[in-house]
């Protein structure tokens, strides 16, 4: 009983007496008076003050814009200012005309806020982004790759001498250099993408560049080593390594013992894709009542180490990684929400 007396005072009462607040206010009597409407701008500035000082505290984990936008949000406490200013005028520790120029302009306060939190809040690029990927290598391996990879912007880094003369489509970068050298590669902005693939004929390039590309942050680094020996260094340092002998012996073992998984792999309506969960939004979400209504299916949620099978109460988690199958526009159209949403 409490509760529905509590919704229906909260839900009935409190915006009558808004409006009630509205209805009162006589703004030609405040606008007459020059001395009070020199007040207005007074107050206004003292609203965004208040509220601009405690949240410099958080500039430490956000941007200047961002603190700066999010100061300007908080000032827009209009039901506070008018709750505040009513109890004192019936208290008659504030006038009448004072509890009214503190409600208009704090109703200006919240019409120019908003526009202004609107203007400075950096909205990021990366809705419409792509992941960016550097090939090292123009071959008969990565010349294929760049070209399937559609959805990636890609970027192909090549020696004259050790590459393959075939064109390339138009949408790939192609970057001819003198020398794999940490400096040019560096000027180059290789280090600076979100994916290296070192994937040259030579092990000893393919492992210098990756070694450099770790170091310089690379997020993710694959580098193919043709060479047998298991290389415990770059392992360590999160490298991913493959080569086509390993990636031969899996795919003829997996035609023997699953006959329909490279056609399941490699039909791009049917292809398995893997995505990272980086939304805040959707933290702790019951599968169930994730609400996007594209053509997917959950496979697998990879959490750690452990791998698990997803069904209807399973609950998302931040940096989950999420393998799923569906059609290419929608697991696109999924990416963008869950992996580019920060």
């Amino acid at each position: 009983m409490v509760e529905k007396l509590d919704s229906f005072g909260y839900g009935f009462f409190i915006p009558i007496f808004f409006i009630m607040v509205g209805v009162d206010l006589n703004i030609p009597s405040l606008i007459k008076e020059p001395s009070i409407l020199i007040i207005i701008p007074v107050l206004i500035f003292s609203f965004i003050i208040s509220k601009l000082i405690p949240v410099l505290y958080i500039r430490r984990w956000f941007d200047t814009r961002t603190t700066i936008a999010s100061a300007f949000l908080l000032t827009s406490t209009l039901s506070l200012v008018i709750a505040v200013a009513k109890i004192a005028e019936q208290l008659k520790t504030i006038t009448s005309e004072t509890s009214g120029i503190l409600i208009l302009s704090a109703v200006i306060t919240c019409v120019f806020v908003p526009i202004i939190f609107k203007k400075i809040f950096p909205v990021p690029n990366e809705v419409n982004r792509r992941i960016e990927v550097s090939l090292i290598g123009k071959n008969q391996l990565t010349i294929p790759i760049a070209q399937n990879l559609t959805s990636y912007d890609i970027s192909l880094y090549y020696r004259k001498d050790l590459s393959d003369s075939r064109k390339l489509s138009d949408d790939i970068t192609m970057v001819e250099i003198a020398d794999y050298e940490e400096t040019i590669l560096e000027r180059l902005g290789l280090f600076e993408k979100d994916i290296v693939v070192c994937s040259t004929n030579d092990d000893e390039i393919n492992r210098s560049v990756a070694l450099m590309a770790k170091s310089r942050g690379v997020e993710r680094v694959i580098c193919r080593l043709e060479s047998t020996n298991d290389d415990i260094e770059m392992k360590h340092q999160g490298i991913e390594i493959f080569s086509n002998y390993l990636s031969n012996k899996i795919l003829l073992k997996g035609l023997i013992e699953s006959p329909n998984m490279l056609n399941l792999l490699s039909n791009v309506e049917t292809s398995l894709y893997e995505i990272q969960m980086l939304n805040y939004q959707y933290e702790n979400i019951q599968l169930r009542n994730f609400p996007f209504d594209g053509d997917i299916i959950f496979v697998r949620i990879v959490r750690n180490n452990d791998s698990i099978v997803p069904h209807g109460d399973t609950q998302m988690r931040y940096k989950d990684r999420l393998i799923v199958t569906g059609s290419k526009e929608y697991v696109d159209e999924l990416k963008q929400d869950l992996e580019f949403y920060y």
